[in-house]
């Protein structure tokens, strides 16, 4: 009896003592992190300032990606798990669900149709997936099979839902030619009607393989995204940066490689007269570029990798303040620029190398 009666003691003794304090992690006004080493991965945070850091805020897949809608979070995990979470921010980032799709489907992108629908991008499908994502359930699918090339695929990627069409770029690489899946034929821009899951309108796009997101620019009622053509191992300035104007439907080039003289991966715009790409050179160096879209003329060289040290992986901007992931796998971070001064400021940064980019509202 005296054993139990020392440890009953002492777990009273210990009745007063301070609990562990629990993290108070912000549920909106956020820059959120995919974080990863391509073997482990959090959901980190920053504060759109940078001065404050909340890292591992809950476990992730190694190869994933962010999408915000209603105030939740959710992340596409991509080849490997096939699946789409729902993060609750305002439960402390509590899991909602996880739904899981067709296995080696490798989900990409995600464009919220409605209170309920929401489609997601299958990169190793001839198909998109139409989900609930309140409910966490599959719901159907959109036939893509006549872009595909001849292995059986259209290589879906970037989706962006506008004025009751969803829009998606289809790259059609060769999966079976040499070097890393080059460009086949031709890549396209889909316009698709989700109620009828017809394909109402194809546009060619003078530049093949549109890697980057689909991004919305209000300011010129357009999307923007770039499409490099022959990639990385297949280094050839044969790409650029594409516009599509929502309004006349049309594609036209807003940057070519040949303005650059590297590649480029992305393109996000500030202004009329401002924008940022992410450009690769031979060397596999990434670099952050300043440019004026208007003139296509480069204004500044922000930042450059190191080719064995690292890549610029994804860039976003919200306000005033531009971020760029800093893969610098000595040094990673979330590099924060004031605009329109092109001003790098200090931050704080823990944890694993930041891939993936996106603000919580």
């Amino acid at each position: 009896m005296g054993r139990y009666l020392k440890i009953f003691i002492f777990l009273w003794g210990c009745s007063d003592l301070p609990l562990p304090e629990e993290r108070q992690i912000p549920f909106s006004d956020l820059i959120l992190v995919a974080a990863t080493d391509f073997t482990t991965a959090f959901l980190s945070a920053m504060s759109r300032d940078g001065g404050t850091f909340y890292r591992d805020i809950t476990h992730i897949h190694s190869d994933a990606t962010l999408f915000t809608h209603g105030g939740d979070v959710f992340v596409v995990n991509r080849l490997g798990h096939d699946s789409i979470l729902r993060l609750k921010p305002a439960y402390g980032y509590a899991r909602d669900y996880e739904l899981f799709l067709e296995r080696r489907s490798n989900p990409h992108f995600l464009a919220f149709l409605d209170d309920t629908q929401a489609v997601v991008s299958l990169y190793d499908k001839n198909y998109l997936a139409i989900i609930d994502y309140q409910s966490g359930k599959f719901l159907d699918t959109i036939s893509l099979a006549p872009y595909a090339d001849a292995d059986g695929l259209p290589e879906s990627s970037g989706l962006y839902y506008h004025g009751g069409y969803l829009y998606l770029a289809v790259q059609r690489l060769n999966r079976h030619g040499p070097g890393i899946w080059p460009p086949v034929g031709q890549s396209y821009l889909l316009k698709i009607h989700p109620p009828t899951k017809n394909i109402v309108a194809s546009f060619l796009l003078p530049y093949t393989n549109p890697l980057s997101p689909l991004r919305y620019h209000a300011f010129r009622n357009s999307l923007i995204f770039a499409s490099p053509g022959r990639f990385a191992a297949n280094y050839e300035l044969d790409g650029g940066v594409l516009e599509f104007s929502l309004g006349a439907q049309t594609v036209s080039v807003l940057i070519s490689e040949n303005d650059v003289g590297e590649e480029i991966m992305d393109c996000l715009l500030y202004s009329h007269s401002l924008g940022f790409l992410i450009s690769q050179d031979a060397s596999f160096i990434t670099k952050l570029y300043a440019f004026d879209p208007q003139t296509k003329q480069i204004l500044k060289l922000m930042a450059q990798s190191q080719s064995n040290n690292g890549f610029f992986s994804d860039m976003e901007i919200h306000n005033h303040y531009l971020y760029l992931a800093d893969r610098n796998y000595q040094k990673p971070q979330v590099r924060v620029f004031q605009l329109p001064q092109l001003q790098e400021i200090p931050t704080m940064y823990e944890g694993l190398p930041p891939f993936d980019l996106v603000y919580l509202p």
